[in-house]
């Protein structure tokens, strides 16, 4: 134990003549977007919370190690995103869910900016709207940079709720989440908020999840650290129940704004939809094939708003109180924007697993 005291304090000397310590808040550079000695994408972090960091000094390669910066004596370092991201199932028995879990859930969460009633069909959202929302990025082959193909819900600080389906991809699967940003594209002027880069550190995938039905279309995924707390940043309230007394539900995402269009939404996009009745969504899938189960829920607009590629693994939710509930994530639909209801994953189907994962993560319910 000394000896690793000893040589955490040989490292900061011979690093810290090149940097100047600084008394800010850590909460500025956590998270913060940077590029590696060798041109890798990372975030910095504190250099005891990044594994990569460590194994390059423990192995006498410090001049390898990407600096960001200094906070009081703390070292913060670039570190690199994780390429490789392991897969869990979990199959123990699971309990049911306490009413102590909800409360811990959603105790810190404070009234959020309202929901305008103004994704296919659906409009910009408003700066700082929908801070719970989050992008999974895919890497890019041959690129320093990500594809986000899936959105999330960040549902404690280092906790993402989104569907399988994103995360059992053939040959790929997520491997950092953006969080804190209304456009995905950092250059965008119109949104000033500090995006966090968090690498994933396991994915959950539910053990009864079936691609080829979408049943059980449901994953958790554990971050590699907790998103700092800022004002873009936050997180919803997981619904309890089905009998949810709301006319209106609302969704978002980044996906495609066109049947017809490739490009997804750099800037999030949200609409409005309603459920539609259980038994009609059940015959009008039975008739294409697909069996529609008492853990999906049905939903539609009138107006053509519908979730589309890209959407996927995104929240649908309603709100009561000025506080956000979700109630749904995106899993599939027959076509964007058309006669069928898209279909979403209940969450308040799936609580007891939710609350098992959970458990085994050990979170502890901090506050934003």
């Amino acid at each position: 134990m000394m000896f690793a005291k000893v040589s955490i304090l040989l490292f900061l000397t011979a690093i810290s003549e090149a940097f100047i310590y600084n008394s800010e808040s850590s909460d500025n550079i956590i998270g913060k977007n940077c590029l590696t000695k060798n041109k890798e994408p990372g975030s910095c972090q504190e250099f005891v919370k990044c594994k990569s960091s460590q194994e390059l000094y423990n192995s006498g390669k410090s001049a390898e190690i990407t600096m960001c910066k200094f906070i009081g004596k703390i070292p913060f370092v670039c570190c690199p995103s994780i390429t490789k991201t392991k897969i869990k199932f979990v199959t123990k028995p699971i309990r049911k869910h306490s009413k102590k879990f909800q409360k811990a859930l959603c105790k810190n969460i404070q009234p959020q900016i309202k929901v305008d009633d103004h994704i296919f069909g659906g409009v910009k959202a408003e700066v700082l709207e929908f801070p719970f929302q989050v992008a999974l990025g895919y890497e890019k082959e041959n690129e320093n940079d990500w594809d986000f193909n899936c959105g999330g819900s960040l549902i404690a600080d280092d906790v993402v709720l989104t569907a399988a389906h994103c995360v059992n991809r053939k040959n790929i699967q997520p491997v950092m989440v953006r969080v804190g940003r209304t456009s995905l594209d950092l250059t965008d002027e119109d949104d000033d908020s500090e995006a966090q880069d968090i690498d994933i550190d396991t994915i959950i995938m539910h053990p009864d999840y079936k691609r080829s039905t979408r049943h059980n279309d449901i994953a958790l995924i554990k971050l590699r650290y907790p998103v700092a707390s800022s004002s873009s940043v936050g997180t919803i309230c997981l619904s309890t129940s089905d009998d949810v007394q709301v006319n209106e539900f609302t969704i978002t995402g980044f996906g495609r704004t066109n049947a017809k269009d490739i490009r997804k939404s750099d800037w999030l996009l949200k609409g409005k939809v309603t459920e539609y009745p259980t038994e009609k969504c059940k015959e009008d899938f039975g008739s294409v094939g697909l069996e529609i189960v008492d853990s999906q829920l049905c939903a539609i607009s009138d107006t053509g708003v519908d979730t589309c590629q890209g959407d996927s693994g995104g929240p649908l939710f309603y709100e009561h109180n000025d506080v956000r509930y979700l109630q749904g994530i995106t899993s599939f639909g027959n076509s964007c924007g058309g006669t069928f209801p898209a279909i979403y994953t209940k969450v308040n189907k799936f609580l007891d697993w939710i609350e098992a994962v959970m458990s085994d993560f050990e979170i502890k319910f901090r506050s934003f």
